[in-house]
């Protein structure tokens, strides 16, 4: 790790923790438990992992922490299962912070005027048979099928980061939610979070 290998170390800690999981012990281990959801972090910080495999790994302590340990107090418990779902909370927030950036910016709105135009385009060639680019059927069902192929990948583009934008205001919300019910150790940081949210969410 401090010779710069960072991404390989997080890679082979994952398969260390693939490997041990699949052990009732280790589930219930709270140090295990804090291990995983750290490398959840750091697997997202690094971007050495996909954002599916991170939300994997997310999920997967929590469903650990919902059981408690032998040794475990009730009190403990409850702040190790906050202290898992706050590390979601957050990986939910900052996704879905990104994609808001995204939509609000230079970039976005390029990609809406493009998509705009072509479907313009499109429109236009669809009802003009007469237009110079459609002198030929052949011509005229190459250039539309080619803004078709166009307009497709635009709106996938489009509905991909509006869905992600939905869904992770939707996860950090319900997360933070849960910190606030399970103990009080996260209360100023979720709140903070909380109010912030609730006042964006009037723009989805």
């Amino acid at each position: 790790w401090q010779e710069g290998h960072s991404s390989d170390a997080i890679q082979r800690l994952r398969l260390l923790v693939d490997r041990q999981w699949s052990r009732p012990e280790t589930q219930k281990c709270p140090l295990f438990t804090k291990a995983a959801g750290t490398l959840a972090l750091w697997s997202f910080s690094q971007r050495c992992s996909s954002i599916n495999d991170i939300e994997a790994l997310h999920t997967r302590v929590l469903e650990s922490v919902s059981t408690r340990a032998p040794e475990e107090s009730d009190a403990d418990h409850r702040v190790r299962r906050a202290h898992a779902t706050m590390e979601y909370a957050r990986f939910a927030d900052t996704l879905y912070q990104q994609c808001a950036e995204r939509m609000g910016s230079e970039e976005w709105r390029t990609t809406e005027s493009a998509l705009a135009e072509k479907r313009k385009q499109l429109t236009i060639l669809e009802g003009n048979s007469g237009d110079g680019l459609r002198r030929t059927a052949a011509a005229g069902t190459m250039k539309m099928n080619q803004l078709e192929r166009e307009i497709r990948l635009l709106e996938q583009e489009v509905i991909h980061v509006n869905t992600g934008r939905e869904k992770y205001y939707e996860t950090a919300l319900k997360h933070y939610v849960d910190v606030l019910c399970l103990c009080g150790k996260y209360d100023v940081s979720a709140i903070f979070r909380l109010c912030a949210l609730f006042f964006d969410g009037a723009t989805l």
